[in-house]
């Protein structure tokens, strides 16, 4: 079948929406039986992946009068006209999975949809309706709600062309009254009217962006696939237009479910398992060969799933209903774009979770010091809500997890840029939090101000209850325009005058509501480098946010021993101390692990280029004893412009020999890379496995 769309709505992650043609008809009760006008209703909405008993229609009277309706509402009118709800023009809701519904023939069918706090609109506006202020109005409604119009999209959709609308004089008064004196000229025979062209004026006027909006060319005077009451007659304008924000499928049950990536992490397998305990036919796909998968299939053993690996189209999977896709796959994978535009719903582990998941989110973020951040946090917050739950980028899914679903346990989730593009729902956290901005997946996300947008979506559907928490320190506030409707906070390495969170004199200070608490002095913490002391700021304020006291901030702040493998002292032997640094995969977390070193350091650094500007590590290297190189792309860049003491060698255990070679006692031997591992290692945290066993061997 098919329906007219929007390009401006269609970018929202989430939304469906469609007017009908007159294929789809009959949909209003009027001269046909209630059972024909259901399974045609049925069918057209099949389209937009809901179902009937979701829509929510209003008797419509070209009144200016809005409905904000909810779960109390749903199904309204949806199968019978008694329900319609009474002289009702415009339907608003923040419910999700409720579909808005209105009938128009060559009036102009409204809608709207907020992607940060997840509102969504549908206005029924002709020449009554517009005279009314009714896109005003509705406008005004969603302000009250927290929206800002800035972030609202609008697609007014197939009507009455200017051509084929002409009014008498009284009534292009009225409309020139209420357009400002646009949209309304003088024709032969009486007045012609753009109505699209004096409502896109009043949503203007009222703050909506003129790059938001999206107007359609097509007449329904002029299209014969749909119907116009001026072409038609009355009797026939029947036609239906649709918007609705999907929560997604939580419940899986007898769908057709592709788990596109396994990951040889196993980042795919908690997604395999909900789909099997939802009841689904599920399929595998992954284009590595099987052999690298031997574990996890293990794992995986005696559960009914079909796998296909190596380099087969994911095409020859035949009526898939889901296909649940692994962060690594971009979201541009032209099998997925197929798919897509089949209908397929292309979902992840994360928009399952949160399609499901009515418990507090507390959502983190950033180049580095995500992951050291959430298990921190996690770690306070269970000093009050033992079973706090910490999932996402910490190779943890939490999608079957009992606790994060009781509605109660706060849900801490490390989010990577990856898993934040393929959120099909909005996180809505109760807390978000940003650590910092640094160029890292550029091949991946192109330009930084991209990569930042990505992780902007930490904060999408945050009210103004929320809290959200942004550095001051990196590039977040050169390349992030982020609007969100939660109360803003900032940290910074120093006491700048908008920061909340900043080290004053050697010790953590929080700023808040103008009161100036210290919280603890950065020689309390177990450890002292760099990245983990700002790391220390962040937990703090969001702890405090939360409702922490100091006292058990303090505590947890100088309790916490760190994360493996972000500046973990493996070993300190014959006076040389061994430091495990191998998630600095970007030139920044890098030069920030070597900064934090205080005497003699002898660094093994390089691997694969991820394309990142090298001039500050390269500098950094020039000022250490020495360094050891990795193989890679990156290398082959670095090496040249480093003019210390070097060699090259071809796996870890070799690099950690030359560099004790390197070394004399009381100095600090490094693993600080400052690329990716792939290649020689199969991920960092392999190349961080490999460097802890080279160090333990040694004699």
């Amino acid at each position: 079948m098919r329906v007219f769309q929007s390009a401006v709505l269609r970018g929202i992650t989430g939304i469906e929406h469609a007017t009908a043609p007159l294929q789809a008809q009959p949909l209003t009760f009027s001269g046909h039986t209630q059972r024909t006008v259901v399974h045609a209703r049925k069918r057209f909405l099949k389209n937009l992946h809901t179902e009937l008993d979701n829509l929510i229609l209003g008797h419509q009277v070209h009144s200016d009068r809005i409905r904000i309706v909810g779960e109390a509402e749903r199904g309204a009118g949806g199968r019978t006209p008694k329900t319609y709800l009474a002289a009702t023009d415009g339907l608003l809701t923040q419910r999700p999975d409720v579909a808005l519904g209105i009938f128009t023939a060559d009036c102009v069918p409204v809608l709207l949809a907020d992607s940060i706090t997840g509102w969504i609109g549908a206005l029924h506006v002709g020449w009554r309706g517009a005279v009314k202020a009714l896109v005003p109005k509705a406008l005004s409604l969603l302000k009250e709600q927290g929206v800002d119009l800035r972030t609202v999209k609008v697609w007014l959709g197939p009507s009455i062309c200017r051509k084929h609308y002409l009014v008498d004089p009284a009534r292009a008064k009225q409309l020139s009254r209420a357009f400002h004196g646009q949209a309304v000229s003088k024709r032969k025979g009486g007045f012609a009217v753009d109505l699209r062209k004096g409502i896109t004026g009043q949503l203007v006027r009222q703050g909506i962006s003129r790059s938001n909006i999206e107007v359609s060319t097509i007449c329904t005077y002029e299209e014969q696939h749909l119907p116009s009451a001026r072409r038609d007659g009355q009797a026939h304008a029947n036609t239906l237009t649709v918007i609705v924000r999907q929560a997604k499928l939580a419940d899986l049950r007898g769908q057709r479910v592709v788990v596109y990536g396994l990951g040889v992490q196993g980042g795919g397998e908690a997604a395999v398992r909900y789909a099997v305990q939802q009841h689904a036919q599920v399929t595998v796909f992954d284009a590595k060969p099987a052999s690298a998968f031997v574990a996890i299939r293990k794992r995986l053993r005696g559960l009914p799933v079909q796998y296909l690996f190596g380099q087969q189209s994911i095409r020859s999977v035949p009526g898939a209903d889901v296909i649940i896709k692994n962060p690594g796959v971009p979201i541009d994978d032209p099998a997925l774009r197929s798919a897509q535009r089949a209908g397929v719903i292309i979902t992840s582990d994360l928009g399952l979770f949160r399609a499901s998941s009515p418990n507090p989110i507390i959502a983190i973020t950033g180049t580095k010091g995500k992951t050291t951040v959430a298990t921190w946090l996690a770690a306070l917050l269970r000093t009050k809500v033992r079973g706090t739950v910490l999932a996402g980028n910490v190779r943890h899914s939490p999608l079957l997890e009992p606790r994060a679903y009781d509605g109660r346990t706060p849900v801490v989730l490390e989010l990577s840029s990856f898993q934040l593009e393929a959120l099909d729902v909005p996180l809505a956290p109760k807390l978000a939090l940003v650590t910092n901005l640094f160029p890292d997946h550029l091949d991946r996300h192109k330009t930084m101000r991209a990569y930042a947008a990505v992780k902007a979506r930490v904060a999408e559907g945050q009210i103004a209850t929320d809290y959200f928490i942004a550095p001051l320190d990196s590039e977040w506030s050169r390349f992030s325009n982020i609007r969100t409707r939660a109360r803003t906070f900032w940290t910074s390495d120093k006491p700048q005058p908008k920061a909340n969170a900043f080290i004053q004199k050697t010790w953590i200070v929080l700023r808040v509501q103008g009161k100036l608490l210290r919280v603890v002095p950065v020689s309390k913490l177990k450890q002292q480098d760099i990245g983990t002391v700002r790391c220390a700021i962040s937990v703090a304020l969001a702890g405090y946010l939360l409702g922490h006291s100091l006292t058990d901030i303090r505590r947890s702040l100088c309790k916490f021993p760190g994360v493996p493998e972000r500046f973990e002292v493996v070993r300190t032997f014959s006076g040389r101390t061994f430091i495990n640094n191998t998630t600095a995969t970007n030139p920044a977390s890098a030069v920030a692990g070597i900064a934090s070193v205080p005497g003699r350091c002898i660094v093994i650094a390089g691997g694969t280029d991820k394309g990142l500007p090298k001039r500050q590590l390269v500098q950094a290297l020039n000022r250490v004893a020495a360094v050891v190189f990795l193989p890679g792309t990156a290398t082959k860049v670095i090496a040249p412009k480093v003019h210390v003491p070097s060699t090259f060698v071809r796996s870890m255990a070799a690099a950690v020999r030359a560099a004790v070679r390197y070394s004399k006692s009381s100095d600090t031997i490094l693993l600080s890379p400052g690329a990716a591992s792939f290649g020689l290692f199969r991920n960092e945290f392999d190349r961080g496995a490999q460097f802890v066993r080279a160090v333990l061997a040694l004699q």
